[in-house]
């Protein structure tokens, strides 16, 4: 039996990677997604309340944080 490289990876590393990876979204789109303006996102992410990923100095969002920071502040 051939071993493949996934084979050697630890249990939670072959978790991670067989979950569907969702795209990054841009702060304008994370914006439009809260009804907010980009200010108010740069605002969220100063005060700690979002947090963004950073590649080459811009910010994106992963879909499951909007959902979380929706989830947080959601008024009943």
């Amino acid at each position: 039996m051939t071993k493949t490289f996934r084979s050697f990876l630890p249990t939670q590393a072959r978790t991670a990677a067989d979950r569907p990876v969702e795209a990054l979204l841009k702060l304008s789109v994370a914006a439009g997604i809260l009804g907010v303006s980009a200010v108010t996102i740069r605002r969220r992410v100063a005060d700690g309340s979002l947090t963004p990923v950073r590649v080459n100095g811009r910010l994106y969002f992963e879909p499951g944080e909007l959902r979380a920071f929706i989830a947080r502040h959601r008024e009943v």
